[in-house]
C-alpha cells in the first residue's frame, strides 16, 4: 500500500483518461496490443474487443451487447456541470435532511429498530443517483440511494473503453470510482485505515455470486491506486474483545452491504448485527456508511413537504450565517427543483399538495383525469426496479385501486420493514432483506430524452443501429467526513422503454461528454 494518497493534478488525470499504460487496476497480462482494423471492420473489432476484455474480468459480461459509438450516448458539457453542481449541495441537503428525519421519528435508523447507536456520527457515505435526463436538458434523480453494487463493474467497463477506443471512449471530466473512493476513505478515515466490506450470503438469491465479485474486482482497484480494502462475509468476521477481526487483521472501518434492517436480521450478519453496531456505538470501529435515511427512498419526499421548508431554512441559516434570507432561500429552491421530480408518501393521512401549491385530498388524486397525467409508484425500500408501477402500464381504475391499497397498507411510524421477508421482484419470487412493498410514494414521471444506439449485436458478427431508447444516467458519489463529495464514473443504462431503472434487456455502457 502507498504510504499516502495523493488526488492526481489535470495532467496527471489527462493520462488517466486517455493513456492505456496508466489507466488502472486490471490484472497482470490484461492488456495487449490493439491493431487497428481496416476503416469499415474498426468499429465492429472495437466493439468485440471491449467485450472480450470485458469477458476477462469474469463477470458475466459476455452476456450483453456494448455500446461502440462515443456519440451512441453522448452527453454536452451542460449535463456534466449539473452533475457537479449538485454533488457540490449534496453533502449538506443529505444532513440536513438526516436532522429532520431524525426529529420526525425520533432518532436514527439504528435507533428506531432498538439497536445501538452514536449521538455524533461522521457523515461519511456514499450516494448513488438514478437519473432521467429530460428533453429539455434538465437532469433529475428518480431516486437517489445510500448504497452502490456495481463499482467494480463500472470500473472495469471504463477501463476497457480507455484501452480499445482512448479518450472518444471516456471522455469525462470525473475521475473514477476508484480515485473517489480512495479519497473519501482516506480523508475520512486516515491513509492507513483498515476496511473490510461486508456482504452478506443472501440465500435462493440467484446472481448475488456477482455482488461478490464485484466488490472483490472494486477492492482491487482501490488496493491498486492505494487504499487497504478486503471483502468478507459476515460469518467470516468475529466480533470479541471490543474488536472486528477477519482475515486481514483487526478492522478500523466496516463498509456494509445492507440497510440497518440487516443488523436485526441474522440471514443478513450471521447473527452479529447487534455486536457489530455495539462496537461502533463504543468508538472502538467506524461504519461507511453509517445507518442512515438515505438508505430509503423517504430523502425523495422530505424536500416536498411544505412543513418541513422552515426546518430546511433555519438550518441552513445555521450552517451560513453570513448569508441574507435571499441566498438561503435560492440554495432551498436548488435542494427543491434541482435534485428530484415531486415526490409524496402513500400516506393517507397526509393528503399531497403539488410542487404547484395545489391542496389534493387522494379522492380527487386517483381520479382518471388525473393519474393519466403520468405518475410512477415506488417502494419506500427496494431496489432493482423492485415494485415499481407506472400508471401507463394500468388502466386507471386499476391503477387507482393499486394506489388505494398501498394508502391501506402505508404504515406512519415505520419507515424501515422491522422484519425481513418475501416478496415479489418484478416477474420473480425470493427473499431479500430490503423488501417494504406495503410503504409508497408516488413521483410525477419524467419525461426521457432518447438515444441512437450503435452495438454489437448478441452473435458478435456486426453493429446494430436502432433510435429510441430511454436512459437511466447513474452517478456514484463518496462523500468525506468533511462533507466534501467526489464524483466517480457515470453509467449508463439504454432500455427500449422506461424500465430504464432496472438492467433487464438493456445495454449498458459509460456516458461521455462535450468540450473536454
Amino acid at each position: 500500500m502507498k504510504d499516502e494518497f495523493v488526488k492526481p493534478s489535470k495532467s496527471e488525470l489527462k493520462v488517466r483518461l486517455e493513456a492505456p499504460e496508466l489507466c488502472g487496476a486490471f490484472p497482470a497480462g490484461f492488456y495487449s496490443l490493439f491493431t487497428p482494423a481496416e476503416a469499415g471492420e474498426r468499429e465492429l473489432t472495437v466493439a468485440q474487443s471491449v467485450k472480450d476484455k470485458l469477458g476477462t474480468v469474469d463477470f458475466g459480461f459476455n452476456e450483453r451487447p456494448w455500446l461502440v459509438a462515443a456519440g451512441s450516448c453522448h452527453f454536452p458539457i451542460e449535463v456534466a456541470q449539473q452533475i457537479e453542481n449538485r454533488a457540490a449541495i449534496l453533502p449538506e441537503f443529505l444532513a440536513i435532511t438526516e436532522e429532520i428525519l431524525n426529529d420526525k421519528f425520533d432518532g436514527n435508523p439504528a435507533e428506531l429498530l432498538g439497536l445501538p447507536s452514536r449521538d455524533e456520527q461522521h457523515g461519511a457515505t456514499i450516494a448513488r443517483f438514478d437519473d432521467i435526463l429530460m428533453p429539455d436538458g434538465k437532469l433529475l434523480a428518480t431516486e437517489i440511494e445510500g448504497w452502490s453494487s456495481g463499482q467494480g463493474q463500472i470500473i472495469a467497463t471504463s477501463q476497457a473503453y480507455r484501452l480499445e477506443v482512448g479518450k472518444e471512449g471516456l471522455s469525462s471530466p470525473f475521475s473514477g470510482i476508484d480515485l473517489a473512493a480512495v479519497a473519501s476513505l482516506g480523508n475520512s478515515f486516515g491513509k492507513e485505515a483498515n476496511v473490510v466490506i461486508l456482504i452478506p450470503d443472501i440465500p435462493d438469491e440467484s446472481g448475488w455470486k456477482y455482488t461478490v465479485k464485484d466488490f472483490e474486482l472494486f477492492a482491487t482497484y482501490c488496493r491498486v491506486v492505494g487504499f487497504n480494502l478486503t471483502v468478507e462475509r459476515p460469518a467470516e468476521i468475529k466480533v470479541e474483545g471490543g474488536k472486528v477481526k477477519g482475515k486481514a487483521g483487526v478492522y478500523d472501518v466496516l463498509y456494509p452491504f445492507f440497510p440497518p434492517s440487516g443488523y436485526v436480521d441474522e440471514k443478513v450478519t450471521a447473527g452479529k448485527g447487534k455486536q457489530l453496531l455495539k462496537v461502533w456505538a463504543d468508538g472502538n470501529v467506524e461504519l461507511f456508511p453509517e445507518p442512515s435515511w438515505l438508505q430509503s427512498k423517504l430523502t425523495a419526499t422530505a424536500i416536498f413537504d411544505p412543513e418541513n421548508k422552515t426546518a430546511y431554512l433555519s438550518k441552513l441559516s445555521s450552517c451560513h450565517p453570513d448569508w441574507t434570507l435571499e441566498d438561503i432561500e435560492v440554495r432551498y429552491r436548488e435542494f427543491k427543483d434541482d435534485i428530484f421530480p415531486w415526490s409524496w408518501p402513500l400516506d393517507p393521512d397526509k393528503p399531497p399538495i403539488l410542487d404547484t401549491g395545489q391542496q389534493l385530498d387522494w379522492e380527487e388524486f386517483l381520479a382518471p383525469e388525473f393519474l393519466s397525467l403520468g405518475w410512477v409508484f415506488r417502494p419506500l425500500l427496494g431496489t432493482e426496479c423492485a415494485g415499481l408501477i407506472f400508471s401507463g402500464e394500468m388502466d386507471p381504475a386499476s391503477m387507482a385501486d393499486f394506489a388505494k391499497k398501498k394508502l391501506g397498507q402505508f404504515i406512519q411510524g415505520e419507515p424501515y420493514p422491522l422484519k425481513p421477508g418475501s416478496g415479489s421482484r418484478i416477474d420473480r419470487e425470493g427473499w431479500t432483506f430490503e423488501n417494504d412493498y406495503r410503504s409508497y410514494f408516488v413521483q410525477k414521471q419524467i419525461p426521457h430524452q432518447t438515444f441512437k444506439a450503435r452495438y454489437l449485436n448478441p452473435e458478435g458478427t456486426g453493429i446494430r443501429k436502432r433510435e429510441g431508447f430511454n436512459a437511466r444516467i447513474c452517478t456514484t458519489v463518496f462523500i468525506d467526513g468533511q462533507g466534501k463529495a467526489e464524483i466517480g464514473d457515470v453509467d449508463v443504462t439504454l432500455r427500449k422503454d422506461s424500465r430504464v431503472h432496472g438492467a433487464k434487456n438493456s445495454i449498458v455502457t459509460m456516458a461521455t461528454f462535450d468540450n473536454l
